[in-house]
């Protein structure tokens, strides 16, 4: 659960691709290697162990609890990031049953929740696709502002029709192949 809450803390609504090509911060900090989702560990495990101690989960484990929650809550809010995406979708269609490993299973779990809008009823579907779409467009015209390449999956999103495209696209190319066996 606490990967869950954590996986996206201090998103600032661009993604991996463009944190690399604007040279940004965590793209240096992280050398261009998941660069949201490393901040996103970092940032957890920093405002629960460098605060005042009142957001300190942790402050009763033994050392192996800590190390092993630790290694779990990395592991898979690394998994949510895209680029692992097809890795991970081929490594679901090659097994025969759900793995042992527990580490593995959180991986899995979270990075489907993390794509999960699509399946979701469609009130919340709606709702998550605009609010996903609005974040694209602010990164393209960020994109357009600092001169740099426009990601043109997330160009033109204000017309309907290419939105409705790209959430079929979003379904086809990324939903699919992970839910369906």
């Amino acid at each position: 659960a606490s990967s869950a809450i954590c996986h996206d803390i201090g998103h600032r609504g661009f993604n991996n691709a463009f944190e690399v090509v604007s040279r940004s911060d965590y793209a240096l900090r992280y050398n261009d290697k998941s660069p949201l989702e490393n901040h996103h560990c970092a940032q957890a495990f920093e405002i629960a162990l460098r605060g005042d101690g009142q957001a300190n989960i942790f402050q009763d484990f033994e050392h192996d609890t800590y190390q092993h929650v630790r290694k779990h809550m990395v592991g898979a809010i690394l998994a949510t990031d895209m680029a692992l995406h097809v890795d991970i979708v081929n490594k679901l269609k090659s097994m025969e049953c759900l793995p042992d490993d527990s580490l593995e299973l959180v991986n899995l779990f979270l990075h489907a929740g993390d794509i999960s809008n699509a399946v979701m009823d469609p009130k919340n579907w709606l709702h998550w696709g605009a609010l996903v779409q609005t974040e694209f467009t602010k990164q393209v015209a960020k994109e357009r502002e600092l001169g740099l390449p426009v990601s043109g999956f997330m160009d033109g999103l204000t017309d309907q029709i290419k939105a409705s495209k790209s959430q079929i696209g979003f379904i086809d190319f990324v939903i699919a192949p992970f839910f369906q066996p």
